[in-house]
């Protein structure tokens, strides 16, 4: 009997973690991410799912993210405490810095102009003092409702 219901749990599992991955599932589903997921559809991430950014890589990144995740977010909402404070994420530099997104060989090719500033990423992405904890979010997120400028 188990191995009978053994394949159906497999395929809805995946059919579920498919359908839940999408940022258009969160944004119509979760009234709480409406606005995030506006903003979202205006930034230049526009068409990368929101786990690509918001788990760090690897095994143990998706782990944390979607499953811990999941049942995280899932006890705030059924509990009532979701969504009373803007909602505040802490991305990894590993998850800018993925070689298919933000090469770091390329950010440290050549300076970037920002409204007329210079800028160096080489600087930042040597080795930092310990008490120098800067990420690529220290500068590029400028509030919640803003994905990543």
């Amino acid at each position: 009997m188990v191995f009978a219901i053994l394949p159906f749990i497999l395929v809805a599992g995946y059919v579920g973690f498919t359908i839940t991955e999408s940022p258009e599932f969160c944004g119509s589903v979760c009234h709480n991410m409406k606005p995030y997921y506006e903003s979202y559809e205006q930034s230049t991430h526009k068409g990368i799912l929101c786990a690509e950014c918001h788990n760090e890589p690897g095994f143990m990144g998706f782990f944390k993210g979607t499953v811990i995740g999941a049942v995280k977010e899932s006890v705030l909402y059924l509990s009532g405490n979701y969504g009373k404070e803007p909602i505040v994420c802490d991305l990894s530099g590993k998850s800018c810095l993925r070689e298919e997104c933000h090469k770091i060989e390329r950010l440290n090719e050549r300076d970037f102009i920002y409204e007329g500033i210079p800028f160096s990423h080489s600087i930042h992405n040597k080795e930092m003092p310990e008490n120098i904890r800067l990420k690529c979010t220290s500068c590029h997120a400028s509030d919640s409702l803003v994905h990543m400028k």
